[in-house]
């Protein structure tokens, strides 16, 4: 039998040959010509179990979330980039507040931070596709992936790859450097 498309006139078709099958292979048979030719069977003649196979509820709300999730995901973005206008600009009261209200990762103060940029002249990044958003008790985070490149006085310039981990607090009452997109980690060989 070739495959073609699948009207109404096939369904009702179908339903007068599967009249004679057991009615739970006929549920299982009508559900599946039904999703095949984007109509739903009718619940008249069978059983209401086959309600949830239908239901087009949980399958609208994916369609908003892209959007949202893109308007997320360049936030995130903003941020890596704001991070290094900051470095290039010598701002580094603005760059280490780019990591959330604890600062970053084995960095306890804003002087021992600003001190690893002594050498830099400015850097370069370029970013990457970003991960999914994903959730894990009451944070968000996203990965951005990034290539640096790095000047530095009378060197030349090193380049890096690696990525970024954004972390934003979801919980009402967080403190709101952490509801913000923050640096969360860095990975960069």
């Amino acid at each position: 039998m070739a495959w073609r498309s699948v009207g109404a006139e096939s369904l009702t078709s179908l339903r007068a040959t599967v009249v004679r099958m057991p009615t739970r292979f006929q549920i299982l048979v009508l559900s599946l010509a039904a999703v095949a030719c984007g109509t739903r069977p009718d619940t008249r003649k069978a059983p209401d179990t086959s309600r949830a196979v239908h239901d087009t509820s949980v399958q609208s709300a994916p369609e908003a979330a892209p959007a949202a999730e893109d308007s997320a995901i360049g936030e995130a973005e903003a941020v890596v980039r704001a991070y290094y206008a900051a470095i290039n600009a010598h701002d580094y009261p603005r760059a280490y507040a780019a990591w959330g209200s604890g600062g970053p990762p084995r960095q306890p103060t804003l002087h021992t931070f600003a001190s690893g940029f002594d050498h830099a002249d400015s850097v370069r990044v370029v970013l990457g596709a970003p991960g999914r958003i994903e959730g894990a008790a009451g944070s968000r985070y996203v990965t951005i992936p990034v290539r640096l490149q790095a000047f530095e006085h009378g060197t030349a310039p090193r380049v890096y790859a690696g990525s970024y981990t954004l972390r934003r607090t979801v919980v009402p009452g967080a403190d709101a450097a952490d509801q913000r997109w923050h640096l969360y980690s860095a990975n960069l060989h």
